[in-house]
């Protein structure tokens, strides 16, 4: 970037740098290989340009924000600065750069502040409006969202849960009680169980808006079971894993949307608009692998098994694919519908990241 600091582009050829890919991406590029000063380097840019409670979605090609049309981005940057916890237990460093935008982002979350993000009187997240995608399933064709999720978006509540907890716990460490979140934890934990959890199915809902819940299987309830703090009991967790692979499992990672479902799109081709159309309807994200891996580890009755179960169905999936599109990285998405040709870009920085996370989780 013109500051001097590393930045992580989305994907080749056509991505530059954007903030919610950064922040899934900086665990597995960064912090789990090693490269912590980049990481530090990256976060530390980012944190920067907060804005209101939220990190930007993207730069312009000179570094400088060029939206903020994000409400995923904020609660991720937790997210990357729990795993950078995690790998160094650098308290310190996170307190004096760190805490101050978190508790930033919290304050403003709570508050209210842009596209509606907010919350309610039963503590979930709520986010934008009619024509706005906030969300990373973004796409648009015609200045319409293809997959509609303002609301109360699964993935987002989950986020916003594990940010709360996880602010708790730094809380503690810092002899910092105001950001303990006593009575709305507990709050959030009942709301999300009964917004999202459809008992009859044994899974989560997608988003709540309206006073309706869409029941389509998506991928995005897979992150109420992967992050650190989980609203769900483990009965729950299970079922979600369990619906997660019958539904949406591939060899190349997980499904948008189960070939169950009436407007679910098996393949990823077109002009720009029929891909658009396709982008998170069925398509494959082999990104996902990572927190469904975390998710299967969570759940599993043989952690062992489910590990060497895991570790070929990495093994398996890049032994084919490293020379099949970008020769030696990974594509950004797959067809639904075996054989699950890669499309999009050919180098994608969250595909690797999280891979890269998934073998080093299953290595230990």
């Amino acid at each position: 970037t013109p500051s001097g600091r590393p930045a992580v582009i989305a994907g080749y050829p056509w991505f530059g740098s954007w903030g919610r890919d950064t922040l899934i991406a900086l665990p597995g590029l960064a912090f789990c290989t090693g490269r912590i000063t980049e990481g530090i380097a990256i976060l530390t840019e980012l944190s920067s340009h907060e804005r209101e409670g939220i990190l930007p979605n993207f730069f312009s090609a000179d570094g400088t924000p060029e939206a903020y049309n994000t409400v995923d981005s904020s609660l991720l940057y937790f997210r990357a600065i729990q795993e950078f916890l995690r790998i160094t237990g650098d308290t310190d460093l996170i307190l004096s750069l760190f805490w101050p935008v978190m508790k930033r982002i919290i304050g403003r979350f709570t508050a209210c502040t842009r596209f509606g993000i907010s919350i309610d009187a039963r503590g979930l997240l709520h986010a934008g409006e009619g024509g706005t995608a906030l969300t990373w399933m973004d796409a648009t064709v015609g200045g319409v969202p293809v997959t509609p999720r303002h609301g109360y978006a699964v993935e987002i509540n989950a986020l916003w849960y594990n940010a709360l907890c996880f602010t708790r716990e730094l809380a503690t460490e810092f002899g910092d009680p105001e950001w303990s979140f006593a009575d709305l934890i507990p709050l959030l934990r009942r709301s999300f169980r009964e917004t999202f959890w459809i008992p009859e199915g044994g899974y989560l809902g997608d988003v709540f808006n309206n006073g309706v819940l869409d029941r389509a299987v998506r991928p995005n309830q897979i992150f109420a079971v992967s992050l650190p703090f989980s609203p769900l009991d483990p009965a729950e967790q299970a079922g979600v894993v369990r619906t997660v692979r019958e539904h949406l499992l591939t060899p190349c990672g997980l499904r948008t949307l189960s070939p169950a479902d009436p407007a679910y799109r098996s393949r990823y081709r077109g002009n720009a608009a029929e891909r658009d159309s396709a982008y998170h309807q069925g398509t494959v994200w082999p990104w996902l692998l990572g927190s469904f891996g975390e998710a299967a580890l969570r759940v599993a009755e043989d952690r062992e098994q489910e590990k060497e179960s895991l570790r070929k169905h990495v093994r398996n999936f890049l032994q084919s694919h490293l020379v099949e599109a970008g020769i030696g990285s990974v594509s950004e998405v797959f067809d639904g519908d075996p054989p699950h040709r890669p499309g999009g870009c050919i180098a994608q920085a969250w595909s690797v990241a999280e891979l890269i996370r998934l073998y080093l989780l299953l290595r230990k």
